[in-house]
């Protein structure tokens, strides 16, 4: 089986080898583990933005100007149009 004293030094140094192998992809996989745990926080980190308008949408939107009714009245709330529908029913109701 071990001819010379070569063999046995050549059998040492594949067992070595692979030895060191293991080794590093212990080192490899513990590194890969780490990257995904701190990628995971940089996502959970990064607010979400919504996708870009595209141009044809904000060509049609119409400008008002700031001061004007139209624009004063685009900034009620959802509760202020919903008051008002309800109140409008129960007017109409009373009659």
């Amino acid at each position: 089986m071990f001819d010379g004293p070569f063999d046995v030094f050549a059998l040492i140094i594949a067992i070595i080898a692979f030895l060191i192998a293991i080794k590093a992809s212990n080192q490899a996989a513990e590194l890969r583990r780490k990257l995904n745990i701190l990628e995971e926080k940089l996502y959970a980190l990064r607010p979400v933005q919504p996708p870009p308008v595209p141009a044809y949408v904000r060509a049609e939107a119409p400008a008002t100007p700031a001061g004007t009714a139209a624009a004063r009245a685009g900034s009620r709330s959802r509760t202020a149009f919903a008051r008002d529908r309800r109140g409008c029913a129960a007017a109409r109701s009373e009659q």
